[in-house]
């Protein structure tokens, strides 16, 4: 097949199995009371098309913050409908975008490593306070996007391989702790893969972003897959919620640049920007017993994502 088919294809067969699942479930009917997931995620796809912050990280702080929504089914929510969006997105980069397929070629270990943290974190979530859960996600989103901005444009390798020990031992780390992020949000090992390689290694802000939409695709389509079949953890409603956002996020995804082509790059991530500074200070005005922790969690997370990467310029 020729691969400029592979994504019509896919997004015929997503469009032909919802029209099924929701003619022969609730109908139409469904968006007089679900229709916010829709409007939702259509800023959080178009987001997961700018940057390596995926739709999870505008899904789970709007239901869990602001609409009170548990964090266990904002998470499950997250993962379900990146399951589309994030797979809609790395199709397209694989099969459009013209990279070679040498440039993923350690995407299958980040991924193994982040299904560890992933199963890891799923077994300890329950001992895990909710507001702990909220805190580190604001405060994961902030930083991850100010790091972003930092390092989009002075990065110069096209490639980042893992040629040692000392690397070994750092990728397993970062992706052991994104599916455990992803775990407990919904969304994180994208972010982390691409601190990882930007930040630490220099990689290319473009090619970093492409290898993390495209292992955040496999993780969520692993963690939904097993808190479903393995878990038998996902609360029905987050069927619905899903069913109500798949068709937008299946073409959000990866058309979210060309459709918000009006709008400068630069002018989204201040936005992206914007909205993480709300999460967090809406968060603190909540919690006002955990602005300290809060507090040093941003300051502690901030560090180890732009220290590194003027220690290493600074190295230089």
């Amino acid at each position: 097949m020729n691969k400029q088919l592979i994504w019509p294809v896919w997004a015929s067969a997503v469009l032909i199995s919802w029209l099924y699942l929701i003619l022969t479930g609730p109908g139409f009917v469904l968006y007089d009371t679900h229709w916010l997931y829709a409007v939702m995620m259509i800023f959080g796809s178009a987001i997961a098309g700018f940057t390596p912050e995926g739709g999870g990280a505008v899904a789970f702080p709007i239901l869990s913050l602001y609409f009170k929504i548990t964090p266990m089914a904002a998470r499950d929510f997250s993962l379900a409908i990146q399951s589309i969006g994030m797979v809609s997105a790395a199709i397209w980069i694989l099969t459009r975008k013209g990279h070679s397929l040498s440039t993923f070629k350690w995407v299958p270990f980040y991924a193994l490593v982040n299904f560890a943290g992933f199963i890891f974190m799923s077994s300890i979530y329950h001992l895990v306070a909710f507001k702990t859960v909220q805190m580190l996600f604001v405060s994961l989103a902030l930083s991850f996007i100010v790091a972003y901005l930092v390092t989009r444009n002075n990065s110069d390798q096209d490639r980042v391989d893992i040629d040692s020990k000392e690397r070994l031992l750092s990728f397993s780390a970062w992706s052991f702790i994104g599916g455990c992020a992803s775990a407990m949000f919904g969304t994180g090992s994208d972010m982390l893969i691409y601190i990882a390689l930007t930040c630490y290694y220099g990689m290319k802000e473009k090619i970093s972003t492409d290898i993390s939409i495209v292992l955040m695709a496999v993780v969520t389509v692993f963690g939904i897959a097993y808190r479903a079949l393995v878990l038998d953890a996902v609360q029905p409603e987050v069927y619905y919620m899903w069913l109500a956002a798949a068709p937008v996020v299946l073409f959000f995804a990866p058309f979210g640049n060309i459709l918000l082509g009006w709008v400068k790059k630069e002018t989204m991530l201040w936005t992206v920007l914007a909205m993480n500074s709300v999460n967090y200070f809406y968060f603190m005005s909540k919690n006002l017993p955990l602005i300290v922790p809060t507090v040093v969690t941003l300051a502690t997370m901030l560090a180890i994502f732009v220290g590194s990467f003027y220690l290493k310029k600074k190295s230089q």
